[in-house]
């Protein structure tokens, strides 16, 4: 005889103690997942966009000055022109610097005159995809205040004598 006792049978241990993920982990793994590609893929464009706006466009932004002039003058509608543009990244958003410009009056005579426009790009820019300030400093500005024969008064160039309407909003706008 054997001095050992007898074995005893094994118990059966349940799946879920072997190591095998609880029922409901599953689904999280997949979210979790999703959310950490999501987040990568959102990440990653940030870069790339950070990368183009400071490799690709602000070392060569003075060829983007006549279009800049373009969409101004639109937006003003009356002429303007912008003498040099220079920009300053010191880190995510970019700050620039306008030189020179002129807001023309329907006579092509300056209306406006400034000399140097410094504007602090906002970093909720970024979020919001619209250009917005968070600061704006504009150095030695001249503005032309004149009456003509008729006796209608005109400001940087603009008609604000009399009752123009919607035109009158237009103005208030752009002056304010």
């Amino acid at each position: 005889m054997s001095s050992f006792p007898p074995a005893l049978p094994e118990p059966a241990i349940a799946p879920a103690a072997l190591g095998s993920p609880p029922l409901g982990s599953a689904p999280l793994r997949w979210v979790a997942r999703f959310v950490l590609v999501i987040f990568a893929a959102a990440a990653s464009v940030l870069l790339i966009a950070w990368l183009a706006l400071h490799w690709a466009i602000l070392p060569h932004i003075q060829q983007w000055r006549e279009p800049i002039e373009t969409r101004v003058s639109k937006a003003l509608g009356v002429p303007v022109r912008i003498g040099q543009i220079e920009l300053r990244s010191s880190g995510w958003v970019p700050s620039l610097e306008l030189r020179d410009v002129v807001v023309l009056d329907a006579e092509k005579r300056p209306a406006l005159s400034l000399p140097r426009i410094f504007a602090a790009i906002s970093p909720r820019s970024l979020l919001s995809l619209e250009l917005r300030f968070e600061q704006l400093l504009i150095d030695g500005a001249e503005l032309e205040l004149r009456r003509d024969r008729q006796g209608s008064f005109f400001v940087a160039g603009l008609d604000v004598s009399g009752d123009h309407g919607s035109d009158r909003n237009a103005i208030a706008d752009w002056f304010f």
